[in-house]
């Protein structure tokens, strides 16, 4: 919740939530915290950090939206740099794979409308892992109740555990709130057309990042809680 944000102190935010907030208020020039409106997306944090050699390509595979980003990456500094590719990520990322520079951060944040998405990120990861084994990959998962979620991220960790590949998983859960004269569990239940929880998991993770997030996740849900059920956990395998 952005007003328990404003009253927290730069100076006393880990260092992850605090580049966070920094790039925000650049996105909401000359208004305090309470008052941002405005929050960047994926692309634009991941343009915000390209640098001179970097370039940037951005997967979208129905038109209309394909169209928008486009249309809105143009505007953005260093435009040349970044590519908008109206392709399914899930066939088009690993034949991009190892890029020249033999370094890469490459994102997946599928939408898991269908079932099958959660077998296409395990049969995309192990084959990009084996055309480019080095470059960090970041998946990001919902939370939920269902059964394929968790047999993904199992599977996931073994391929990381076979290829010799380090990773870092981070969850945060920012509970529900109670409903009178209801069970938690009940309360919890009836919030569920709400995405409470979603999880990180990185393969070839900067060493650092899994103490980042443990100094961070805490704030964090302090300040987004809600009183039943908010919990975060940081594991990490393959170090």
């Amino acid at each position: 919740k952005k007003e328990n944000y404003a009253r927290l102190d730069s100076k006393e935010l880990p260092e992850l939530l605090r580049d966070y907030l920094s790039l925000v208020a650049q996105f909401n020039p000359g208004k305090p915290r309470a008052e941002w409106r405005v929050y960047p997306g994926s692309p634009w944090i991941a343009h915000h950090h390209l640098r001179p050699q970097d370039k940037l390509k951005l997967f979208e595979v129905h038109p209309t939206d394909a169209r928008h980003l486009r249309r809105e990456v143009q505007l953005l500094p260093r435009a040349e740099h970044i590519e908008v590719i109206q392709k399914n990520s899930f066939e088009a990322m690993p034949l991009l794979l190892p890029t020249p520079t033999r370094r890469a951060l490459v994102l997946m944040d599928p939408s898991y409308e269908l079932k099958s998405d959660y077998g296409q990120v395990v049969k995309t990861l192990e084959m990009a892992l084996t055309r480019f084994p080095t470059a960090t990959y970041a998946l990001w998962y919902p939370v939920i109740g269902r059964t394929e979620a968790h047999a993904m991220v199992k599977k996931i960790k073994t391929l990381a555990q076979k290829t010799q590949r380090a990773w870092v998983q981070a969850e945060l859960n920012v509970g529900s709130t109670p409903v009178a004269g209801t069970s938690a569990r009940v309360a919890q239940g009836r919030s569920g057309t709400k995405l409470r929880a979603s999880g990180m998991l990185v393969i070839n993770p900067p060493y650092t990042l899994a103490d980042q997030l443990k100094a961070a996740l805490p704030v964090a849900l302090k300040a987004m809680k809600e009183p039943v059920g908010a919990d975060w956990r940081v594991e990490q395998g393959g170090q």
